[in-house]
C-alpha cells in the first residue's frame, strides 16, 4: 500500500529541513543542559526545538492524512476512524452544573473526544479540515447514541459537538432511549428517562430524515411486577402509539427488554392497526422479560 503513496516533494523537503534543524538543536540542548550560566540560552533552544518538533508533527500528519484521503477507499477510512475514537456506543447525559453534555464511555468514564495520546488526530492542524469533517460525519453515522434524559438528546441534536457547523440530524442514524419505571428509584438519572420523557423525545424525532433506527430499551425494575405494571400503564400505551407514528414516518423502531425483541419498519405496520401493533409489542416484551428472569 505504501508504494502507492507519493508525498508532495515540497512537503518532503520541508520535513527534512525541519528534522535536520531539530537534530542540531537537540545537540546544543544536550551540551547546555546542566550549565547554570547558559540557562537562558538553554531555555530558548528548548522552546525553539519544541516548536520545530510540533511543526514537523503537524506537517507530517497532514501529509499522511492527505494520502489516506487520496488513496484509500471509504470503507478503509471508516475503519481507521473507528480505531481513533475507539467505540461505537456512547451514553450521554446533560449536566446542568457544567452546562454541557457528559459522555459516559465504556472505556473511559466521561471522556470524549480522546485524551489518551490520540487527541491530535481530532485537531485540524494535524489532520486537516477535510479529514476531520469526514471523521465527524462518520462518527455520527456509524455510532449508536444512548440517552437517559430529554435534555441530553435535545442538546445533542441541536449542537455539533465537533464544532464544524454540522447538523447532527442530517447524519445520526442510531439512537437508544433508556426507559425506566419512575417507581424504581435505584436507576441512576443518566441511565434511564421516564416514560413521559421518552414520549416527548419520540415526538421530536419526526424532523430527522427517514431511516433513523431507534432502540427503545426498558430498564428492568426490582421485580417482574414493576415492568408488568409499566407495560399495563396508559403511558406505555402512549409510547407504543408514538412509536407507531414514527414508523409510519419512515423510521425503524426496536423495542428491547434484555436481549432484544420486536423490530419494526414501515412495511410491517402499514398493514396493522394501532391496537394490533400494541398487543404484539406487549406480548413479545412480556415473554422476553419472563425468559430473561
Amino acid at each position: 500500500m505504501a508504494s502507492h503513496i507519493s508525498p508532495n516533494p515540497h512537503t518532503f523537503q520541508e520535513l527534512e529541513r525541519i528534522y535536520k534543524r531539530a537534530l542540531c538543536l537537540r545537540k546544543d540542548d544536550s551540551k547546555l543542559r546542566g550549565e547554570p550560566s547558559s540557562r537562558q540560552k538553554y531555555i530558548a533552544i528548548r522552546r525553539e526545538l519544541n516548536t520545530d518538533i510540533q511543526l514537523y508533527a503537524k506537517t507530517s500528519c497532514q501529509e499522511i492524512f492527505r494520502a489516506i484521503q487520496k488513496t484509500l477507499p471509504q470503507e478503509i477510512r471508516d475503519m481507521i476512524y473507528l480505531y481513533l475514537y475507539r467505540q461505537e456506543l456512547y451514553q450521554l447525559d446533560y449536566s446542568p452544573y457544567l452546562g454541557r453534555l457528559l459522555f459516559f464511555c465504556a472505556n473511559d468514564y466521561g471522556s470524549w473526544p480522546i485524551n489518551d495520546g490520540k487527541a491530535h488526530y481530532f485537531d485540524i492542524e494535524y489532520v486537516g479540515r477535510e479529514t476531520k469533517l469526514e471523521m465527524a460525519k462518520d462518527w455520527y453515522r456509524t455510532c449508536t447514541f444512548r440517552f437517559g434524559s430529554i435534555e441530553s438528546i435535545g442538546l445533542f441534536l441541536r449542537e455539533d459537538v465537533w464544532n464544524l457547523g454540522l447538523d447532527p440530524t442530517d447524519h445520526v442514524r442510531r439512537i437508544q432511549l433508556m426507559i425506566g419505571n419512575p417507581a424504581f428509584k435505584k436507576i441512576p438519572a443518566h441511565e434511564a428517562m421516564t416514560p413521559a420523557q421518552a414520549i416527548e423525545v419520540l415526538k421530536q424525532l419526526n424532523h430527522i430524515r427517514e431511516g433513523l433506527k431507534v432502540f427503545i430499551l426498558f430498564v428492568r425494575g426490582q421485580s417482574q411486577e414493576d415492568l408488568d405494571n409499566l407495560f399495563d400503564s396508559a403511558l406505555f400505551a402512549e409510547i407504543v402509539a408514538t412509536a407507531y407514528q414514527s414508523i409510519k414516518d419512515g423510521h425503524f423502531i426496536r423495542f428491547v427488554c434484555f436481549t432484544g425483541v420486536l423490530s419494526a419498519s414501515r412495511d410491517l405496520v402499514e398493514e396493522m392497526e394501532l391496537n394490533e401493533w400494541r398487543q404484539l409489542v406487549l406480548k413479545d416484551l412480556k415473554n422476553e422479560f419472563r425468559h430473561g428472569t
